[in-house]
């Protein structure tokens, strides 16, 4: 019998999980609506952040006219020799840093000269060495439906200029509120 080693089973349930909530998200006629569509009737879209300049923390803002209920979130960081502990937070708010709706802490700190992969997914709760040692899983409620204007960050304790958030990718249901 041929073993797998478990990050690698996990990558394929996850793989299989998202393949099978595509194949079963229902987009109905909805122009007697007014072109509205309501949660759970969207269409799934990956969406991909701006590389953030090093030293930057990466967002995503949903554009006008739309909604979108999150459904799995994942970013790296690369911290340089430069001496301090990172905590990553994961943040929805409303545009304004001051009305939070949501925020998650990563499970532990980040120490320098590191790579690691920070991943969140609807109704799943917070993990150190998530899938392996190089990921850490925020937690995430089922069912938030982030409104245009509204955005989706990480926040970054302690972040230094050299370190490095690649691209955030989002795996979304996006609607027409």
């Amino acid at each position: 019998m041929r073993r797998y080693p478990i990050h690698s089973v996990f990558v394929l349930m996850m793989i299989l999980a998202v393949a099978l909530l595509v194949a079963t998200v229902t987009v109905r006629d909805t122009s007697a609506q007014g072109g509205r569509r309501a949660p759970g009737t969207g269409e799934i879209e990956i969406i991909t952040t701006v590389d953030p300049a090093a030293g930057i923390d990466p967002t995503a803002t949903v554009p006008a006219g739309f909604s979108w209920r999150v459904l799995a979130v994942q970013a790296p960081l690369l911290t340089p020799a430069a001496a301090a502990n990172r905590q990553a937070q994961l943040v929805v708010h409303d545009g304004m840093a001051a009305n939070v709706l949501f925020m998650s802490d990563s499970p532990s700190n980040q120490a320098a000269s590191l790579t690691r992969r920070y991943v969140a997914g609807a109704g799943l709760g917070r993990l150190d060495e998530g899938i392996n040692a190089a990921t850490k899983q925020w937690s995430f409620p089922d069912g938030v439906v982030v409104l245009a204007g509204y955005r989706v960050r990480i926040a970054t304790t302690a972040i230094d200029a050299g370190d490095n958030w690649t691209a955030m990718l989002l795996l979304v249901e996006r609607f027409r509120p």
